[in-house]
């Protein structure tokens, strides 16, 4: 019984963006264990090598000129933990669990959820380079 590749679903990923644009490779990335961060492919298609990790570059939004990760919209399970932008707190963040209420629902809807701490982090910064003064007219 043969089992399927290690990366067989980041293929089939990686197909249906072939499928929408000739240079599928800008949107991946991956893992250098020299740098420890992900990179962007600097060749054209992955080799998939099974050692070599992979993943689809993490979709951004643009706020006042910052690059900020996406907010997480999707699916949650009850318990999952997750991040909301707080402007509020010295940390810029704050981590909850998913609990199907009021509140979960309403930070879902204002799109301050973020699955990382970093991208909630993020995310507050760029919401608070808003907010910068302008130096006085003299």
């Amino acid at each position: 019984m043969k089992l399927k590749h290690k990366h067989a679903e980041l293929m089939m990923e990686y197909a249906k963006d072939a499928m929408e644009t000739a240079e599928p490779w800008l949107r991946w990335e991956v893992y250098s264990i020299i740098d420890n961060d992900w990179r962007p492919f600097t060749f054209y298609h992955p080799f998939w090598f099974s050692e070599t990790q992979y993943r689809r570059k993490p979709q951004t939004i643009n706020i006042n000129g910052h690059e900020v990760p996406k907010p997480y919209r999707g699916e949650m399970q009850y318990g999952q933990s997750y991040y909301v932008t707080e402007l509020e707190t010295s940390e810029l963040c704050t981590q909850l669990s998913w609990n199907e209420d009021l509140w979960d629902q309403s930070a879902m809807e204002r799109g301050i959820i973020h699955l990382t701490k970093e991208a909630a982090i993020k995310h507050a910064e760029a919401l608070l380079s808003f907010t910068e003064l302008s130096p006085t007219p003299k």
